[in-house]
């Protein structure tokens, strides 16, 4: 592909809902940074690709490396495996029963994966009422740990006597220099920011806890390809790329804050995945520098750049709730923003046992989701060959995968983003 196609460079258009081209084209570059149509498209090439993780039909990652991320060393029932900082974790088959998880998103993903029975504590004040609901015995655990506790917890974590500490990013390096009566912790960072950094970690949960969890991150794996695999068969027939803005909601309503790695998250791969072009790596692209200090993009940004979709993420919230509903301008700078794109373009994610766009096991079905809203054209119509019915999706993946007999007022509420119990109310 031409250097000059993925700089994106796009014609700029009154309001007058035109489309936003892109290509490699020879013509003098359009200046940027005049506010542009909301309702337009970018029009990419059909191979384009991020050409990261499986990004349509890629490679998985390797493991055969020694030392790399999920390489596993076999000696009998004694099994060494690297977790994410390449640093081996040895223990004998089988006799990892017990298991501390620091980090909320890792947490949602091994329950999903069957992992409840082995968990000896839960997050302080991360329990949500969906996992309340789907894992009883995990939410009632009396012992609990803040996300990302640090050495200080030491004493209190070892005294439950477990066989593996999953550490939270930001505090793993501090747990394996702590130790504890002369040895060290039985610490692992199995992290990830990507698809393929997630497959990976769950097979090396799979491999450490064995079982019907060994089965179900296998299984996980095979069905990420399959669903990443049948949208790029729907999307085959056309090149249209909307330009999908995600926001995390809560308190901050339509704003966001990004980082520097925006570019490079899951968020930035199940919009591409989905057939749509994530809003900050289309900034990144156009080489607009606005990622310094965790930037907050707020609608000034998103008026000089619009999108044609919004994502909400973190489920529904009165604070979002109240900027969505409000029309006033004088009140509510995203009034405009809103009523220019339309109700159907603004969208809340899924939530469950985590935000579907976010870390766990339920973003398999977020590539899915996505595509819906991104293309209903193509997976939105039952008359379609692409067609997606998420409702029937959602229900087997909860009561097949995950093991939980979901109802379809639960499916329903999933969907939409609310807590168990809210439809109908």
């Amino acid at each position: 592909m031409k250097k000059t196609s993925l700089l994106l460079l796009i014609t700029l258009f009154s309001f007058s809902g035109l489309s936003l081209f892109a290509g490699g084209s020879a013509e003098t570059a359009t200046d940027n940074t005049l506010p542009v149509s909301i309702g337009g498209v970018i029009i990419a090439e059909p191979d384009y690709s991020r050409n990261v993780g499986v990004a349509y039909g890629g490679e998985d990652l390797d493991t055969s490396v020694p030392g790399s991320y999920g390489y596993m060393e076999e000696e009998g029932d004694r099994i060494t495996i690297y977790d994410y900082d390449g640093m081996p974790f040895t223990f004998t088959k089988g006799s990892v029963k017990r298991i501390i998880n620091l980090w909320p998103a890792n947490t949602a993903g091994a329950l999903a994966l069957g992992a409840e029975e082995f968990f000896v504590a839960k997050l302080d004040r991360m329990v949500n009422p969906w996992q309340e609901l789907m894992f009883p015995r995990y939410s009632t655990l009396e012992n609990s740990f803040p996300p990302a506790a640090g050495p200080a917890n030491v004493e209190a974590l070892m005294a439950l006597e477990p066989d593996l500490i999953i550490g939270h990013p930001t505090n793993v390096e501090s747990l394996r220099t702590a130790g504890y009566n002369g040895r060290q912790l039985p610490v692992i960072n199995i992290n990830f920011t990507t698809y393929q950094e997630m497959k990976v970690t769950y097979r090396v949960l799979g491999i450490i806890l064995g079982g019907e969890v060994q089965e179900r991150g296998e299984a996980w794996g095979r069905m990420l390809q399959e669903n990443i695999d049948r949208v790029q068969k729907g999307l085959s027939g056309t090149s249209v790329r909307p330009v999908v803005y995600y926001t995390s909601g809560g308190a901050s309503g339509l704003d966001s804050t990004m980082s520097s790695s925006a570019n490079s998250v899951v968020m930035n791969e199940w919009t591409s995945y989905a057939g749509g072009k994530y809003w900050p790596e289309l900034m990144r692209v156009l080489k607009k520098d606005i990622f310094k200090s965790r930037s907050i993009v707020n609608v000034e940004m998103i008026l000089k750049y619009p999108p044609q979709k919004i994502f909400i993420g973190g489920g529904r919230n009165t604070d979002v709730d109240a900027v969505l509903s409000n029309t006033d301008p004088s009140t509510n700078p995203w009034a405009g923003v809103i009523a220019d794109l339309g109700e159907e373009n603004i969208r809340y994610m899924p939530y469950a046992l985590f935000d579907w766009g976010r870390f766990g096991a339920e973003s398999v079905l977020q590539i899915l989701w996505a595509a819906v809203n991104i293309h209903p054209e193509i997976f939105a119509d039952p008359k379609s060959d692409h067609y997606i019915d998420m409702v029937g999706e959602t229900k087997t993946f909860y009561t097949d995968f995950v093991g939980f007999p979901i109802t379809d007022a639960q499916v329903d509420d999933i969907l939409n983003g609310r807590l168990p119990g809210s439809t109908g109310n």
